[in-house]
Parts: C-alpha cells; sequence; structure tokens
C-alpha cells in the first residue's frame, strides 16, 4: 500500500513538473503582444484573409497614428470603404499572459465599440502576425487575417520580382 502511494505521489510530481516545464515553453516561444505588432510607421497590410467578400482581393492597411502602452489610433484604408479614424482599446484576451496586451477592442468615430480583434501569433521580429476578427455587426462571422508589415512586402517584391503581393494588386488604395 505504501508502495503504491509513493508511486502515485511521484507520478503526480513528474506530471506537474512536465506541465510547468511546457507553460514556461509556451511563455517563451509565444509572440503576442499587441502593441510590439502595431508600434510602427509601416502600413499593416491585410496579406491574406478568411473574410468572404464580393471580390476577389481585399486591398485594406492599417496605418497607425499614435500608440502608448494602453491603446493607439489608427488609420484604416481600404478600396471598398472610405478611410475611417479608429481607436483602439488594449487588453488582454487570455489569462496566461498577464503583463502583455494581445488584443483590441476597436472603437469608431463616435465611440462606439466596433470590434474586436486578437492577436494569436506574431513572427520573432513581430513583422507579420495572424489575428482573429470578430466585427460587432449582426451575422458577422468571425475570421482571421494575416497582417504583415508594407517594408516586408517590398523586400519579397524586390526578392522575387513576379511574386503577387497585396500591395501590388493594391497599388491604388
Amino acid at each position: 500500500m505504501a508502495l503504491s502511494q509513493c508511486f502515485l505521489l511521484s507520478l503526480v510530481v513528474a506530471l506537474f513538473a512536465l506541465l510547468i516545464a511546457n507553460a514556461e515553453m509556451n511563455k517563451l516561444t509565444k509572440n503576442n503582444d499587441i502593441y510590439k505588432f502595431l508600434n510602427t510607421t509601416d502600413k499593416i497590410w491585410v496579406y491574406n484573409t478568411t473574410e468572404k467578400r464580393r471580390r476577389q482581393t481585399i486591398c485594406k492597411y492599417d496605418l497607425k497614428c499614435n500608440i502608448s502602452s494602453n491603446g493607439t489610433f489608427f488609420h484604416r484604408v481600404s478600396k471598398e470603404r472610405p478611410e475611417e479614424l479608429l481607436r483602439g482599446e488594449f487588453l488582454n484576451w487570455s489569462a496566461t499572459a498577464p503583463t502583455e496586451y494581445n488584443a483590441m477592442l476597436v472603437f469608431n468615430g463616435s465611440k462606439r465599440a466596433v470590434g474586436l480583434e486578437v492577436l494569436e501569433y506574431a513572427s520573432k521580429a513581430y513583422y507579420c502576425a495572424v489575428f482573429t476578427v470578430n466585427l460587432f455587426r449582426r451575422g458577422s462571422p468571425v475570421y482571421r487575417e494575416l497582417r504583415v508589415w508594407d517594408r516586408v512586402l517590398k523586400k519579397i517584391k524586390v526578392l522575387a520580382q513576379d511574386a503577387p503581393t497585396s500591395s501590388t494588386n493594391c497599388s491604388e488604395v
């Protein structure tokens, strides 16, 4: 009986150690600080999206006006809609990252909340990121966007002259 209790206790301690190690590893490898991604003078292009639209190409980018540790003001520019000045209020969407904001509540010019954008993953240098977007419109499905800094798209264009990029297809925006 004492042997089985010792074995059970050892098993619980080993599992706990594995869980702690796994959590620490996730902390080290997960890049999801929304401030670091948005704090650029580059246009941030929507390079790809799961959003369904009538037109094939979605030409949309954000351009930061200013940013603080709690939020940002930015212009959202697209072919489909007039340019709008939006405010993003940073928040922590996941309980696993208490010190980093990984999402923003987006407000329009009328100070009405119009959506939630959650940074799911960012590259190590924060040049590109995957966002989950939830617009607060009736019947609007949640979708994902791959967003990329303009300088990266320009670099890709130089490296592969024939490679299509969002900035090439959206040059009039």
